[in-house]
């Protein structure tokens, strides 16, 4: 306040407001309380009593994601080495513990239609959702507990369905993230990416596990004799050493699993016996059953397949007939332009972002009237009360 009137007294004006740190801070707290005070008297949280404690959550963090953007959900298990050891995992890939992760995916992807396509490998899963989705606001933390709270609870309920002697000893957990991605150019090179991850990590631990289960040797061993080594190599080394030609290893360990969605209509219910276009059946459920469907049998797909069993849901359209939206699970290329341009068109849509950016804008806008005149019509007619 002194260096304020000296400036004053000096005629020092140089456009800016000068505080000291004292000042500072307490123009600050009383900012807090001003917003906060207008929070107390304006607004009903979610029909609660006001009191004099809803201040705390001006501190809430708005972690909406970009609007009309590609949002990718990439859930990943947490400390699996020792859960894979804890449950005598086959090497290098246990089939049950692939289909079990399959199920799981589909039944967290039959729960949000947004979810145009997923991917997974190991012990993770990729769940790509529209752009033009507005589930739950696009709340970054809604969406991420959210999805991984199901799979992991699902991966639990359906342990037995896979491993039928094998108690769990350790509980199953899973991390997760959100990636947001502008164009359809970039979602396509994220799955890429996945694949080609895939491909280097499978073909490693097949030749590493090659050279640990028939060769005998330690694991140091193994890990030096693969040391810079490249596809080729140890693609040499896994026929001449092993007689294992890698491009007749299955599918869904080469390729990694994929699961899109089948819409047709059917005017009779599908069962696991029958067979649709493919060559495997395909499980599906009622999206009003109170009970989530269960997995088909293990044994009643092949690895070496294009498809899987997986679980769907189902509908009725408005003529009366049942409009199946079956997920299915293939394995096949994602790196070549064919997947998307010739064999499944439309999976990965070009989303035309002026439109969707238009229609969400609105959307937002109408939100932000409809809150901002309920806060209007709330502070003519305040109720305090301090519970």
């Amino acid at each position: 306040m002194k260096q304020r009137r000296w400036r004053a007294r000096r005629g020092v004006d140089d456009g800016h407001v000068h505080l000291s740190s004292d000042e500072l801070h307490h123009h600050i707290n009383q900012t807090l309380w001003r917003l906060a005070l207008r929070h107390w008297l304006c607004f009903d949280i979610g029909g609660m009593a006001k009191s004099a404690y809803e201040y705390v959550k001006l501190f809430e963090v708005d972690d909406r994601l970009p609007l009309c953007t590609w949002t990718v959900i990439r859930i990943d298990g947490h400390d699996f080495y020792h859960f894979t050891r804890a449950h005598s995992f086959e090497h290098p890939n246990d089939i049950r513990a692939l289909r079990l992760m399959n199920d799981c995916a589909a039944a967290v992807m039959s729960e949000w239609p947004d979810i145009v396509i997923s991917y997974g490998v190991s012990d993770e899963y990729s769940f790509v959702l529209h752009p033009n989705s507005s589930a739950y606001d696009r709340r970054r933390s809604k969406l991420i507990s959210l999805v991984v709270s199901r799979f992991t609870a699902e991966y639990s309920r359906r342990w037995p369905q896979h491993f039928d002697n094998i108690p769990l000893r350790i509980l199953p957990t899973f991390d997760a993230r959100t990636v947001s991605y502008p164009t359809d150019k970039h979602i396509k090179d994220y799955l890429r990416w996945r694949q080609v991850d895939c491909h280097i990590n499978n073909l490693y631990n097949t030749t590493y596990w090659a050279l640990r289960q028939q060769a005998n040797i330690t694991a140091e061993q193994a890990h030096a004799a693969l040391d810079k080594t490249n596809s080729a190599q140890k693609n040499e080394m896994l026929f001449s050493q092993f007689g294992i030609n890698y491009n007749n290893q299955p599918a869904m360990y080469r390729k990694g699993s994929i699961l899109i969605r089948n819409n047709y209509l059917a005017t009779q219910t599908m069962t696991a016996e029958a067979t649709p276009t493919t060559d495997t059946a395909i499980v599906t459920a009622s999206s009003h059953s109170s009970s989530l469907p269960t997995a088909s049998p293990a044994s009643s797909s092949d690895p070496n397949s294009g498809t899987d069993n997986v679980n769907g849901i189902s509908d009725a359209d408005s003529k009366g007939a049942r409009r199946r939206r079956t997920v299915i699970c293939i394995h096949e290329d994602l790196i070549d332009d064919s997947f998307y341009t010739e064999r499944h068109v439309g999976i990965i849509p070009h989303i035309e972002m002026g439109k969707a950016a238009l229609k969400a804008t609105k959307s937002l806008k109408r939100q932000q009237y409809k809150l901002s005149h309920t806060s209007e019509e709330d502070s003519h007619n305040p109720t305090l009360s301090n519970g």
